[in-house]
């Protein structure tokens, strides 16, 4: 699991190359308005805009559950997908957002059933 705060970290990402390209756009597109929207300077914690998780593996899940146990029962305001990956947007205000990014294989049953009512 790691967290990006501004497209500048996608640099400084090891594992951030490791991705599909498709996954790659969607991450740097919401770190993009978040930058352009809140500004490269902000500390994204204490700061508006938000910021981005990406989960890669199954433990990840657990990591999460003890940083904010209601992010992956939560309703996102939308669930999208690039390749085998799912792009969820939970917002926590009106000017705050996580962007959540996980495998498809290895998202909860809500995700997913999220994810095919919006298709659907």
């Amino acid at each position: 699991m790691y967290y990006l705060y501004h497209l500048n970290d996608t640099k400084r990402c090891s594992d951030f190359p490791a991705l599909p390209a498709p996954v790659q756009i969607m991450i740097q597109d919401v770190l993009i308005t978040l930058d352009q929207c809140y500004g490269t300077s902000r500390d994204p914690i204490k700061d508006l805009g938000g910021y981005v998780i990406v989960l890669t593996a199954a433990d990840d899940f657990a990591m999460l559950n003890q940083i904010n146990p209601s992010l992956i029962n939560a309703t996102f305001e939308y669930v999208e997908a690039a390749n085998d990956y799912l792009g969820c947007l939970y917002l926590t205000g009106s000017d705050y957002h996580i962007f959540l990014v996980l495998p498809k294989n290895l998202a909860p049953a809500g995700i997913l059933q999220q994810f095919d009512s919006s298709v659907g």
